[in-house]
């Protein structure tokens, strides 16, 4: 049976090490556990992603594609909840209860992926 650690693996485990040992020194032990806590759950989520992404071409395409879908879904749902004056006054997201920071960054990668795609 081949292991299944790469390079990336062990990266990610000095990774989360190195952010959970920031909770010994952080001023706020409380914030830094949490952000340790986001770091784990980032790295999780790319080591069990890129090995299915790496296995196939069509499974590689399908998460790309399954992340502009994933924007289009955020932008209908824009359209449905938000006024067209919401559009002109606020930032994109607030309306929908969403980090706008986070509907920024995923409106822009699925962009960049929909230009590699089509």
């Amino acid at each position: 049976m081949k292991s299944r650690f790469t390079t990336f693996t062990f990266w990610s485990i000095g990774f989360i090490f190195l952010s959970f040992c920031s909770v010994f020194y952080a001023l706020d032990r409380s914030l830094a556990m949490a952000q340790s806590i986001s770091v784990v759950q980032v790295m999780l989520f790319a080591n069990l992603t890129i090995p299915y992404m790496l296995e196939s071409k069509r499974n590689y395409l399908f998460f790309l594609k399954g992340i502009v879908l994933e924007a289009c879904f955020i932008i209908i749902h824009l359209c449905f909840v938000t006024l067209f004056q919401g559009f002109l006054t606020e930032r994109f997201g607030e309306t929908i209860g969403i980090n706008p920071n986070v509907v920024g960054y995923s409106l822009t990668i699925s962009g960049l992926i929909a230009l590699f795609l089509f």
